[in-house]
């Protein structure tokens, strides 16, 4: 019988459903603004803020639908984003 590997401990994987590296362009109403570098563009949303966090010990004890908006997070903690 063949051991199970599971994808995170097999090094031939390197992303899962990841897109491929790209240059990040702003979009900008006109010429003005992109000089300005005006971050108020209505197409860029920033995510920095507050974020709900919770560390699970590996990825088969990830919450299921996390990814719901109406997940409850309630009991997770809230970190700074970005952070180091």
């Amino acid at each position: 019988m063949k051991p199970t590997i599971h994808d995170w401990e097999n090094p031939q994987i390197i992303g899962i459903n990841k897109l491929p590296a790209h240059a990040t362009g702003i979009p900008y109403a006109d010429a003005d603004a992109a000089l300005r570098r005006d971050s108020a563009s209505p197409w860029v949303r920033d995510l920095n803020g507050a974020w709900d966090f919770t560390l699970v010990a590996n990825p088969d004890s990830v919450p299921e639908g996390f990814w719901n908006p109406e997940f409850d997070t309630d009991a997770w903690t809230s970190i700074p984003v970005p952070s180091n």
